[in-house]
């Protein structure tokens, strides 16, 4: 798979110049704390600064996060408000969504559902965070007959 299938230059491109114009708008001069990791809750240490954002690594999980971060009112606002939020589900998503589908869901879906074969017991639920437009949903529930718990913060 070549990420311009499901990633085409000029539609993300554009999503990229908004996102770098929304960080300021939306984060610039929001209410940001002081963090461990949000994994295991070890102290971070730092790594890299990119578009204002302090990251830091974790010597223990090895996750990589963002500290200080800004106050969760800031990213619902961001999320809710935001041109490239915007974008994102109007245009970038709408216009890769059956590239998405074919690249990554399915494969996703088809890996989770031999997983959950070979190690969950024989009832469980599947949740999906962030699932956008259902298209993973969609998937598991035509390939595996289970719809997930989809939890989509955005409109």
């Amino acid at each position: 798979m070549k990420e311009e299938e499901i990633r085409p230059a000029k539609i993300f491109d554009e999503y990229l110049r908004l996102a770098r114009e929304d960080t300021d708008t939306y984060f610039g001069e929001a209410q940001k704390v002081h963090c461990n990791c949000p994994a295991c809750q070890t102290k971070g240490e730092p790594a890299f600064v990119k578009y204002g954002f302090a990251y830091e690594s974790c010597p223990s999980c090895y996750s990589l996060f963002v500290n200080p971060r800004p106050v969760a009112e800031a990213f619902s606002t961001y999320y809710t408000d935001s041109p490239s939020s915007k974008y994102w589900a109007t245009t970038f998503y709408k216009e890769t969504s059956e590239a998405r589908r074919e690249k990554l869901w399915k494969p996703k879906a088809r890996l989770i559902l031999e997983t959950l074969d070979r190690f969950a017991a024989a009832h469980h639920t599947i949740v999906d965070i962030g699932g956008g437009y259902g298209l993973f949903a969609e998937e598991m529930r035509e390939l595996g007959g289970q719809t997930p718990l989809v939890i989509e913060p955005g409109p």
